[in-house]
């Protein structure tokens, strides 16, 4: 898609367009909920498009949304990949630990991240719990990505 294809989709709108020529609205619709969508470029062609379901400064409520991410993309994909981390579909008390592993893997090398096992065919899925530093402050990401193949 062109960035003037994804402008087309105007029940989405409005976007905001950034310098580069990315594209960004909230009016993006993932899983019956509107959420933060950005669309990348390259070369003209989209590449990338990331739903942002997190954006801020707790990182429990950041890693509460990486658990719940965890769930969604099991029903949609079926069973993830999850780095130097366990599903935490068995209790409770794995769904804690996996809460707790994620926090302390964001705190440490500033990111997790997840994959489904089997990637459909037509694009390529992942997704981030990361930390970045912001003017002298954490801030913390849960974001969805599709990539072109």
């Amino acid at each position: 898609m062109a960035q003037e294809e994804v402008l087309a989709v105007a029940e989405c709108g409005p976007y905001k367009s950034f310098s580069n020529g990315d594209l960004e609205t909230f009016s993006g619709v993932f899983d019956g909920k509107e959420e933060n969508f950005q669309f990348f470029f390259s070369e003209k062609r989209l590449r990338r498009i990331g739903v942002y379901l997190y954006e801020g400064q707790d990182p429990k409520v950041g890693a509460k949304v990486w658990l719940a991410l965890h769930g969604t993309m099991t029903r949609f994909f079926g069973p993830l990949e999850t780095p130097g981390n366990f599903s935490p579909a068995a209790s409770e008390a794995a769904a804690a630990s996996f809460e707790a592993k994620a926090l302390e893997m964001v705190d440490g090398s500033g990111k997790t991240q997840m994959a489904p096992l089997a990637q459909p065919e037509d694009k390529a899925v992942f997704s981030s719990y990361m930390r970045r530093e912001v003017n002298g402050e954490n801030y913390y990401y849960v974001v969805l990505y599709f990539d072109s193949p």
